[in-house]
């Protein structure tokens, strides 16, 4: 049992037990977490620590991700229905579990984003599930049903696109079993960005921060 709550950072190329981008060669880091109460981490993203992941994505940018359901939404929120256009898309969902039409949310509120850890019919623990993180300044991504369902499955190329021509600066998704996330960012600078705001935001919610090698980050992890 941890003496407080922690996240665990690992920067570098994981190698491909985490599941998280296969063949990737951009800057990622991989981000774990432990609880002062010993919860497991074998149930998904514990609230506690979705909200903090979300302040930090929120932090970045444009926090975009998928829902099966239309959620509630502030007026700075973009919702955009994203639907199965013809046969191929319509059996290719119904093989996901899909439903003919879903949601794709942006947002610069935490609390929302939070929502990307536990989203309807996009399981983060199935390892269905992707973010994008885009410049503040900018309209976030509004993808196309084909784009959507190759980033949730993980597809290598989908995955590169998004950091380099679908407008996002970041894109972050679960490894095996939903235990970790994992961050692959269009260039150094971002993913610094983002070290710097998973240390500055963590401390301010009562977690510590380790970073780690790969071998010291799994260790960490089994204790």
């Amino acid at each position: 049992m941890t003496a407080r709550n922690e996240l665990l950072v690992s920067s570098g190329i994981p190698s491909a037990h985490w599941q998280l981008f296969p063949e990737a060669t951009g800057p990622i880091l991989m981000i774990g977490w432990r609880l002062a109460t010993g919860r497991s981490v074998d149930d998904g993203v514990p609230p506690e620590v979705a909200l903090v992941l979300a302040r930090v994505l929120t932090s970045l940018g444009w926090v975009s991700f998928f829902e099966g359901s239309d959620p509630t939404r502030a007026t700075d929120d973009q919702v955009d229905a994203i639907s199965s256009t013809g046969i191929g898309d319509r059996v290719r969902a119904a093989v996901a579990g899909l439903p003919k039409k879903v949601y794709g949310v942006s947002t610069r509120r935490p609390e929302l984003a939070a929502a990307a850890f536990d989203a309807s019919v996009f399981s983060w623990v199935m390892q269905g599930q992707a973010i994008l993180i885009s410049p503040c300044d900018r309209k976030p991504p509004a993808l196309e049903w084909t784009q959507m369902l190759a980033i949730t499955g993980g597809d290598k190329s989908a995955l590169e696109a998004a950091v380099s021509e679908w407008g996002a600066e970041a894109v972050v998704r679960p490894g095996v079993d939903g235990d970790v996330a994992g961050l692959l960012a269009a260039n150094e600078s971002v993913r610094e960005r983002a070290l710097a705001s998973i240390r500055d935001v963590a401390s301010g919610n009562g977690f510590s921060v380790r970073v780690l090698s790969e071998n010291e980050f799994a260790a960490a992890l089994a204790e």
